[in-house]
């Protein structure tokens, strides 16, 4: 009878190995996307990251530049992205030529906030950057139109109501 206990308390155990594993697989699910077998960092999956609630993830590809120049460039395009995000959803009704004044002050104001937050190198040599801002969307947009108020640029209406 003893045999039988041992038997079933190694059976136990084998199975609550198996089980734990199942489970360390759930928390390394992430994996890069350029190298699917390897797990990655939860910012590359969309984990929020605290104190960037404004964030966009964007890769480089390998490449024999330095690496500072390809997280440069990242950041640039993200950059570049949201300003053009931006001036469709916020601004595209200003009159023409408030809109190129409001596009610069736009970029210029991205060129001073965004961060570079994370950086991780895949094993595929692609350097993945989280690139954010520690304002929400809100703000940003906020900020922007007192910047653009200080120009001497009337912001258009908001189009999106607030909640309660």
């Amino acid at each position: 009878m003893s045999r039988r206990i041992v038997g079933g308390l190694c059976c136990a155990l084998a199975l609550a190995g198996c089980m734990s594993g199942g489970g360390q697989s759930e928390v390394t699910s992430c994996t890069y996307p350029d190298s699917a077998r390897t797990p990655a960092p939860g910012f590359i999956c969309g984990e929020p990251l605290e104190g960037f609630p404004l964030t966009r993830l964007t890769s480089s590809p390998p490449s024999d530049e330095a690496a500072e120049v390809r997280i440069e460039s990242g950041r640039q395009a993200v950059q570049n992205r949201l300003m053009l995000e931006w001036m469709q959803d916020w601004y595209a009704s200003l009159p023409s030529a408030d809109r190129d004044r409001a596009q610069a002050l736009v970029y210029d104001w991205l060129s001073q906030e965004l961060r570079v937050v994370r950086t991780r190198t895949s094993p595929a040599g692609s350097i993945w950057l989280l690139v954010g801002l520690n304002r929400t969307e809100a703000q940003a947009h906020q900020a922007l139109n007192h910047r653009l108020l200080s120009a001497g640029i009337t912001p258009p209406p908001s189009t999106e109501q607030d909640l309660p």
